[in-house]
């Protein structure tokens, strides 16, 4: 073996010598790191959102939603599926579809507040709907996060996608002595808009009535 090929030799077995070195120099006394293991956050309040570490955008420069509005009568759907309801008074309607109608306050616009009503026909119970709702808004929307829940209403959080953090509430209502869900009604807006958002969806819900013909 010449010295050439000695020299590369003792050069390899000082390398090896000295990374091992540093890597054990590296290691706490206590013995190798581990990860934790994986486990829920505790919630501070079922009430209160998680906020992803990423800042939302700027809401809309829009005064926040009152709790002392007017209400009118207003009906949706036809005989023998047709429904009464309370909206607030001078709001604009907007059909969105057979037996859906969206709200707006005048100047309303997107990133607002708002309400919307449906007849719903889908043969599912409330507590299903709540399921189906809260899968639906999980696979289309970003940083979904439960409010608030019960057998027939969901409150949720969501990132849109104008980046704006947006609050949604729905709740489901059966014909009397039924098990199936036929309206729905909702209400969505901003934080600022939060305790006028309650006081919609509260006055609406109690205004929900089959309409009958003798």
């Amino acid at each position: 073996m010449n010295r050439r090929v000695i020299g590369l030799f003792l050069v390899v077995l000082l390398l090896g010598a000295g990374a091992g070195y540093a890597w054990g120099a590296a290691r706490p006394d206590e013995g190798p790191s581990r990860f934790s293991d994986a486990a829920p956050l505790p919630a501070e309040s079922p009430s209160v959102p998680v906020e992803p570490e990423r800042p939302y955008a700027e809401d809309i420069d829009l005064a926040a939603l009152q709790t002392d509005l007017e209400y009118a009568r207003e009906t949706i759907g036809a005989a023998p599926f047709q429904y009464s309801f309370r909206r607030p008074k001078g709001w604009s309607a907007t059909d969105a579809g057979s037996g859906e109608r969206k709200f707006r306050p005048p100047g309303g616009m997107e990133g607002g507040y708002g309400m919307r009503v449906k007849i719903v026909n889908a043969r599912l119970t409330p507590e299903d709907m709540v399921e189906e709702k809260l899968g639906g808004l999980e696979a289309t929307e970003d940083d979904v996060e439960v409010v608030g829940r019960s057998s027939d209403y969901l409150a949720v959080t969501y990132r849109s996608a104008e980046n704006r953090l947006r609050y949604n509430t729905f709740r489901w209502f059966t014909d009397p002595g039924g098990i199936a869900a036929t309206f729905e009604t909702s209400v969505y807006g901003r934080e600022r808009d939060v305790a006028g958002l309650r006081d919609l969806l509260d006055t609406v819900a109690a205004s929900v009535e089959r309409v009958t013909t003798s």
